[in-house]
């Protein structure tokens, strides 16, 4: 990746941006009369007009996804495989994305809100599903982080294939959260991964003299 992130940095900024969203999204719940996750979407918090709490849940998804962009450069940093690094691109697009959510509320015209919490599910899932075999492979993560980001593609998936079930929007951020706050333990400690070696000049074959 063309940033890079220290590993801790990265982990901070990870935990601040669930911590954050918890945080804000459990006052817009609090302040919501009757909020259901059976009923509601989670977008429903940041109606302006319905939402008594909308200033919370927007700011949770703005703070949030601005905090998520170096976790994902630091991810990206600390796996240096292509897939790696693929899938932490996708996380900063992922943040980018849940930015937007909450920069066009619900009321948002033209059907923003709607593209932009599309954008940020598909984004989710492209996300978890090319880092699910990096973490479970990495030493610096390890196999519950690759099961977390197994479960955070089905959950996402399945959300999205049901065409919009309010239980299942709720499973798919609620397994996103548990993912991000596991593997942002993890970074706080993770090594980078040796990149590829490239020989000294010195050491590399001489050429012989030219033929004439």
């Amino acid at each position: 990746m063309a940033f890079q992130i220290p590993p801790r940095v990265g982990a901070a900024s990870g935990l601040a941006a669930i911590v954050a969203w918890v945080s804000l999204y459990l006052v817009a719940v609090a302040l919501y009369p009757g909020y259901s996750i059976v009923d509601n979407y989670l977008s429903d918090l940041g109606h302006p007009s319905l939402a008594p709490g909308y200033w919370a849940f927007n700011a949770a998804d703005i703070l949030a996804g601005i905090l998520f962009i170096p976790y994902g450069l630091a991810v990206g940093s600390v796996l240096r495989t292509r897939l790696g690094k693929v899938g932490g691109a996708f996380v900063v697009l992922t943040g980018m994305g849940l930015i937007l959510v909450g920069v066009f509320p619900e009321d948002s015209p033209y059907g923003l809100h709607f593209v932009a919490s599309l954008a940020f599910f598909l984004l989710l899932t492209a996300s978890a599903a090319a880092l699910a075999i990096p973490f479970h492979t990495s030493p610096a993560f390890g196999r519950l982080a690759g099961y977390l980001a197994g479960a955070t593609v089905a959950a996402s998936v399945a959300f999205l294939a049901s065409g919009g079930s309010k239980l299942l929007e709720h499973v798919a951020v609620y397994a996103g959260l548990i993912w991000g706050a596991w593997t942002a333990v993890r970074l706080q400690t993770a090594v980078p991964a040796p990149g590829p070696i490239s020989l000294a000049p010195s050491a590399r074959p001489e050429r012989g003299p030219p033929v004439p």
